[in-house]
């Protein structure tokens, strides 16, 4: 049988025709070749979850902090594993605390309390917190490189930190790491951090004590 060109038979036959099982085809080999990309990401995805233990245990606590550890193990990959230091003062939560237990230091005679958060292992981190227990505030500023807080808690000759005097609105903070020795001043009027000043053994023969500066929390000068 044999449709003339124009015929509506014609029509029928060309929108029953390879055009329309084309479409159809590419439709299906389209949808077949996306399972197995979504298949291997929800796979991925539950085995990722599957893979992750979450703990939190208290470390310290006392009338004024709550310390706790939170960790995160990666059962597929230890490397991926991370512990976080979480302080809580007056139901606010401060990650990557600094130092050991109970993490924060007295102010002589100001009715504050100085603790410090950010990653001691990555530069720039640092912010400093005061907190006022008369009226239960805090107020926090940028330290930027500064080493401050990571030693607070350590009670040890080789390891401390301090507040060693007092002067006006200006604590000074001194510091100690096996070799190292730090001072830290902060301006509490502002408040700011002034500057640290540390000692240490140069890394390459004779190994002459340097003199390093940190104003404003920032490295800038050594001598």
């Amino acid at each position: 049988m044999q449709a003339r060109a124009g015929s509506p038979f014609c029509g029928v036959l060309d929108a029953l025709g390879p055009p329309c099982l084309t479409f159809t085809f590419g439709s299906m080999s389209s949808r077949l070749n996306r399972f197995p990309v979504l298949a291997l990401t929800t796979a991925a995805t539950l085995l990722s979850l599957a893979g992750c233990g979450h703990s939190a245990r208290v470390r310290y606590q006392d009338d004024l902090v709550k310390v706790t550890e939170r960790s995160t193990i990666n059962y597929l990959n230890v490397h991926a594993s991370s512990d976080t230091e979480v302080l809580t003062m007056w139901g606010r939560d401060f990650k990557d605390v600094r130092g050991l237990d109970p993490c924060y230091l007295s102010v002589t005679n100001k009715h504050l309390v100085l603790f410090v958060t950010g990653k001691d292992y990555d530069g720039g981190q640092a912010i400093v917190h005061l907190a006022d227990v008369s009226n239960r505030t805090i107020r926090d500023f940028p330290a930027y490189d500064s080493h401050i807080g990571s030693n607070i808690g350590a009670t040890k000759t080789n390891r401390y930190e301090r507040v060693a005097s007092v002067d006006g609105d200006k604590p000074t903070i001194e510091a100690a790491f096996l070799e190292r020795r730090y001072k830290y001043v902060i301006d509490l009027a502002g408040p700011q951090f002034e500057r640290e000043e540390a000692d240490f053994e140069g890394a390459f023969p004779p190994h002459n004590i340097e003199h390093h500066v940190y104003e404003g929390g920032r490295i800038s000068v050594s001598r």
